[in-house]
């Protein structure tokens, strides 16, 4: 057990901190993971120690214990866009460094995985919201009018889907069965995106609860749909 962050003020006066979950994801004898108090941590599981911590957004110009200090009561923080805003979800190793989505920062987050210094990337942010996909080898992400697929670890665009006007965004991590990504959909229908060149081999409808956040999580040939709402064990029909 390793102690990483000491908020001055509990949980229950922060309501930024109720919305955020911390997200982990281990490799190489190393654990990555982000705090509900705004930082990305490097641990070394080995020795027990921290390596190096990363503050995940520094555009804020007042702290939230500044603003506490300053206003009595309850600390609600200005929520950013949900068009803009990226869906918090584990860090994804890429060779060596991570890709890090939160909901704290507007910017897909490249970070070297040595010591947690910012690099550059070849993603585009604006507009995207959503990690679709990772593998060793592959990254998908979406925004409400594109789903587009990089090349891991070089961040090579290798193709991109345009989403038709009428239909609805995706909301949340899809689920890879063979090659075929299934796509959450804000209404409820999920995309099914061919892997290997992006092509839409069709829409279903009424594939999961309307209007819901969460994701999709496959496992054993089976799809699961999660979210706040509902836990569903999804029956598997193969897309024609």
């Amino acid at each position: 057990q390793i102690p990483l962050a000491y908020p001055e003020n509990g949980i229950g006066l922060d309501v930024g901190r109720q919305l955020l979950a911390a997200q982990t994801t281990a490799k190489d004898g190393l654990v990555y993971t982000t705090t509900t108090t705004g930082w990305l941590f490097g641990i070394d599981t080995l020795t027990h120690s921290v390596l190096w911590a990363r503050k995940l957004s520094t555009d804020e110009p007042d702290s939230r214990e500044d603003q506490m200090l300053r206003d009595a009561g309850m600390f609600v923080p200005d929520l950013p866009s949900l068009r803009k805003a990226w869906r918090s979800q584990p860090p994804i190793p890429a060779g060596d460094y991570l890709l890090v989505p939160t909901a704290e920062s507007e910017k897909l987050m490249c970070v070297d995985a040595r010591n947690g210094k910012v690099r550059s990337s070849s993603v585009s942010t604006s507009g995207f919201t959503v990690v679709l996909h990772s593998d060793p080898e592959r990254l998908v992400v979406a925004s409400p009018e594109s789903i587009v697929s990089y090349s891991l670890p070089k961040l090579k665009k290798l193709w991109t889907l345009k989403l038709a006007e009428a239909m609805s965004p995706p909301v949340g991590p899809g689920a890879l069965q063979g090659d075929d990504l299934y796509v959450p959909l804000a209404d409820g229908s999920a995309a099914v995106v061919l892997m290997t060149d992006g092509t839409l081999k069709q829409t279903l409808k009424r594939f999961r609860p309307a209007w819901s956040t969460g994701g999709l999580y496959a496992a054993h040939g089976k799809i699961l749909s999660h979210a706040p709402d509902h836990l569903t064990l999804l029956a598997q029909e193969p897309a024609t």
